[in-house]
């Protein structure tokens, strides 16, 4: 029997809560680089749309599928009130998506477009201050998310 939890991924994905971009085929990841396309990348790239300050990766629309691929706009004018983040270049995947943005160099407080990946969760992550946002040290998690493509 299909689970609630797939009927209500289905109802937003059927109202364009969190579509396939179109251009999912023109997107290319830095591990699809490094390892010859055999990481298991799943092809999928979802538009979030303008996403909050607050939101993280786990709380998103969307499958837990490793190799999924999310894109999204962050707005401008956070007020350096930064929501958590735990990891450095590789983050929990409820860690906030626009504060690691930042953490990692994506995107300034002025916002900007970010694209990320679903990723295997770590045994540990550790913190760091980068760019004006420190992030936190954290033990083993299931899933985790990287920055696919350039920085500011």
């Amino acid at each position: 029997m299909p689970s609630i939890r797939f009927f209500a991924l289905a109802a937003l994905l059927s109202l364009g809560a969190c579509a396939p971009a179109d251009d999912k085929d023109s997107l290319d990841t830095a591990a699809d680089t490094a390892a010859g396309d055999d990481t298991g990348f799943s092809g999928e790239v979802y538009d979030a749309g303008d996403l909050l300050w607050s939101e993280n990766y786990a709380n998103l629309p969307i499958p837990a599928d490793i190799g999924l691929q999310v894109i999204g706009v962050c707005p401008a004018g956070s007020t350096g009130d930064f929501t958590t983040v735990w990891g450095t270049d590789t983050y929990t995947d409820d860690s906030s998506l626009c504060t690691a943005a930042v953490h990692a160099g994506v995107i300034t407080l002025d916002g900007g477009s970010i694209h990320v990946e679903a990723v295997a969760g770590l045994d540990a992550y550790e913190g760091s201050l980068r760019n004006g946002v420190e992030s936190l040290d954290y033990g083993s998690w299931g899933r985790s998310f990287v920055f696919v493509g350039g920085k500011v």
